[in-house]
């Protein structure tokens, strides 16, 4: 998965985005004090007893989250088939049977993004480099994963995956991004138009990427437009986010908003 430095992630109809959100509030009750003059040994021994009773059965609280440092914020998305007035390349599986012809532009984006979208609406992936007559080669992941796929054929998300340098940041990382919490994603419900609350995963690794740099699927080009325009985001803090952040399915929900 390559990208864009500045510029840059799952497409026509393929509007992205909502994540359902769940807030865990904790409520600690408190006694009311005893009134001035009602002075009582056992009423002060049952307070008492109450409270130490409290303090054993109160959950413990969540560590912070570490913080990972400033990383630079770039953007990759999903490139898309235009009509090719010359499909003059034609890209293989690994294989080497014959996947697709396609434009020398379309075939130069699709080996930055890593993930393209072919005319005929087939969503197709960069397998790695191979003997081919042309490489890199293709696939086409699963139809469930619709956004196509990060490293080891994670489904990407979008507005949640990132790519990230594996030596800096492990495959399968929850992240929390400050930054990002609170921003509209661009889009149309259910997979866009929804409120950030700044949880991402490392589901892909970019080979251009890095470093301290996330690379932010934004999955079509004019949503990182409308992103980086209204924003101007090109430095994040990141933290590590399991304490913040919970994978539930294809979903990440905010488990604990006031662990920062």
């Amino acid at each position: 998965m390559l990208l864009a430095v500045f510029a840059v992630s799952c497409t026509n109809e393929d509007d992205v985005g909502e994540v359902a959100v769940a807030e865990q509030a904790i409520e600690v009750s408190k006694k009311s004090p005893v009134a001035l003059g009602e002075t009582s040994p056992a009423s002060d021994s049952i307070e008492l007893n109450d409270t130490v009773d409290k303090a054993e059965t109160m959950p413990p609280e969540q560590a912070a989250p570490q913080p990972l440092g400033n990383f630079q914020f770039t953007y990759y998305w999903i490139a898309r088939q235009q009509k090719d007035i010359k499909p003059e390349v034609q890209l293989y599986t690994s294989d080497c049977k014959p996947l697709a012809k396609v434009s020398k532009k379309f075939a130069r984006q699709l080996s930055r993004e890593g993930t393209g979208k072919l005319r005929d609406g087939r969503v197709i992936n960069v397998s790695g480099s191979c003997d081919c007559e042309h490489s890199p080669c293709y696939f086409v992941p699963n139809r469930r994963k619709r956004w196509g796929v990060g490293v080891g054929k994670r489904a990407l998300s979008p507005f949640r995956s990132v790519a990230v340098d594996p030596a800096t940041v492990s495959i399968g990382t929850l992240l929390y991004v400050p930054e990002l919490d609170g921003l509209t994603m661009p889009g149309r419900q259910p997979w866009g138009g929804f409120v950030h609350d700044g949880c991402v995963i490392a589901d892909d690794r970019g080979g251009n990427v890095q470093g301290k740099q996330l690379d932010f699927f934004a999955v079509k080009k004019s949503h990182y437009h409308a992103l980086y325009r209204r924003h101007r985001l090109t430095q994040v803090t990141v933290f590590e986010g399991s304490s913040r952040c919970q994978q539930v399915g294809k979903k990440l929900i905010p488990v604990n908003r006031n662990s920062i």
